[in-house]
């Protein structure tokens, strides 16, 4: 029968996710790799965030085609901090912080071509943004001895893209070939 295209389906997904490692292993090592190995094991702790939404349409067209229209927004973070009083005579704590968000949306349009090809069209832009990218050294009083925004606060990237793509069935069903192109334009190349 002919495809319902009066109606269509939608999604709407939210994703968050914190995670903290304290006390973990391993950069140490970088400072002294060898009298220090042992002792350096427990002065390293971070916290990441990612949180997430997204949101999806899709509507049947004629001829078994199928439009998509897909939108998103995540923000995520992370600070690392390292325990420098075990190389500083004056003790001292590096924190190392990234603030991130990106939005985007795509459409795409689907439509199979013949009995074993199926073709896709897709346009999308996204932007990306750097909220804060900082690094700061403080005293164990907490005082700060240094701060430094680094060159990359406050810069946003806008990608367009467009992939033209084709799928084709073989005749071994454990197999499928993909081919086509894709174009990206980056605002900041």
């Amino acid at each position: 029968g002919a495809p319902d295209t009066g109606r269509g389906r939608y999604q709407l997904g939210l994703y968050g996710q914190q995670f903290r490692a304290d006390d973990h292993p391993g950069v140490g090592q970088a400072f002294s790799p060898f009298e220090s190995r042992a002792r350096d094991a427990d002065h390293v702790d971070s916290a990441t965030f990612v949180e997430m939404m997204r949101a999806s349409g899709e509507w049947d067209l004629p001829g078994n085609a199928q439009l998509e229209l897909l939108g998103f927004h995540w923000q995520s973070g992370l600070d690392t901090r390292l325990d420098l009083s075990r190389h500083l005579a004056i003790g001292a704590e590096q924190l190392t912080r990234t603030r991130e968000q990106r939005q985007g949306l795509q459409l795409n349009l689907r439509q199979p071509l013949a009995r074993h090809t199926d073709w896709l069209l897709a346009g999308s832009a996204d932007r990306l943004h750097i909220d804060n990218r900082l690094t700061r050294l403080t005293a164990p009083g907490g005082a700060v001895l240094s701060e430094r925004q680094e060159d990359s606060t406050g810069a946003t990237r806008r990608i367009l893209g467009l992939v033209n793509q084709f799928k084709t069935r073989l005749p071994d069903p454990r197999f499928t070939l993909v081919y086509g192109g894709r174009v990206d334009d980056f605002s900041d190349v």
